[in-house]
């Protein structure tokens, strides 16, 4: 038999005040229940995505948890946008509404408070969605009006027909990075033509071009391109690089021109684990190698070197990470 203050102790959960997220939006305070709140991130934590709705109109969304969320507005979701325009604010709270998860954004988030319904009387917003319901209660708060949200409320019908499109755009997208995850790991660890070919595929499909060019570069010298093709695109050294660790080699291997400076490069049957260029190492290294133009690696020693082991990713996926940081670099430079 339980024990009766145990069975009083259970009854009086219900009673326990609520706890809520409040975050501001404009002059407003907001508040959401903490068992709708998946997170709060800052607002560029996350790389933001497009999806097109069934009215053409761009929607964007984030990952959060492996899933894609919407970033609304309430401004959007209340009708206000076209009064008040559209903004950017510094957090994205996600809620799960119904079977979507929402990025609402917020200038601030004041923290989590607790709200005790039988010491505050809530009234019903006069905001209502379908059926009538209103979208949330206003809570008098040391004289500020605080809004307690209903995410499942804040979409109504209309809208969630027109996302329709971008859900499912978006869940495709969130199924192709799940298989880029995978295929990278694999390209990190034993990398294979087939494994390259779909991921640069995969990548160009989710809109990192940079990415799925430069799989490309790498294939087109797995696959054995010409050596005039390499000397024509000032990539010699870049089919240098991986000729030699396609034959597995191990020892140093040297970058040399006249009047520039010396870069080293070593290999341990055939994968690259450090490098050196000036007072660069590793990564760093490695990308000014690859900028080197009218040069070719020679290999000065062979066998066992003892040095720092840099890099732990195959060959291949560190000069795809290479060949891409540089992409990203020489766009910066031009749009400066």
């Amino acid at each position: 038999m339980a024990n009766p203050a145990e069975q009083l102790d259970e009854l009086d959960v219900g009673r326990r005040p609520a706890r809520i997220l409040v975050f501001a939006v404009d002059d407003g305070l907001f508040g959401i229940h903490l068992d709708w709140v998946q997170s709060v991130q800052a607002r560029g934590a996350a790389p933001v995505h497009s999806a097109r709705t069934r009215k053409g109109r761009a929607q964007s969304f984030i990952f959060a948890g492996g899933q894609p969320a919407f970033v609304m507005d309430l401004r959007e979701l209340f009708g206000l946008q076209e009064v008040l325009g559209a903004t950017e604010r510094m957090h994205h709270v996600i809620v799960r509404s119904g079977n979507h998860l929402l990025a609402l954004q917020a200038d601030e988030c004041v923290g989590v408070q607790e709200l005790d319904l039988r010491a505050e009387m809530p009234v019903a917003s006069n905001f209502y969605r379908d059926g009538g319901v209103s979208v949330g209660h206003l809570i008098d708060r040391d004289g500020a009006i605080l809004a307690v949200l209903d995410p499942n409320r804040l979409m109504d019908a209309a809208l969630r027909e027109a996302l329709e499109p971008a859900v499912r755009e978006a869940r495709g997208f969130v199924e192709r990075q799940t298989r880029i995850d995978a295929l990278w790991e694999n390209l990190c660890r034993e990398p294979t033509l087939p494994d390259l070919r779909n991921f640069a595929r995969l990548t160009k499909r989710n809109g990192r071009g940079k990415t799925a060019a430069a799989a490309k570069t790498v294939m087109r010298y797995m696959e054995g391109g010409g050596e005039r093709a390499a000397e024509a695109a000032g990539e010699a050294v870049l089919q240098d690089l991986l000729r030699h660790s396609a034959n597995k080699v191990s020892g140093e291997l040297a970058l040399e021109r006249p009047g520039a400076p010396k870069a080293r490069l070593f290999f341990d049957g055939g994968r690259l684990f450090d490098a050196v260029f000036e007072r660069d190492a590793g990564r760093r290294a490695l990308r000014r190698v690859l900028e080197s133009r009218e040069a070719r690696l020679q290999v000065v020693s062979e066998g066992k070197i003892e040095r720092p082991n840099r890099m732990t990713e195959s060959t291949v996926a560190l000069v795809i990470g290479a060949l891409e940081s540089l992409g990203e670099e020489r766009r910066g430079r031009r749009e400066k």
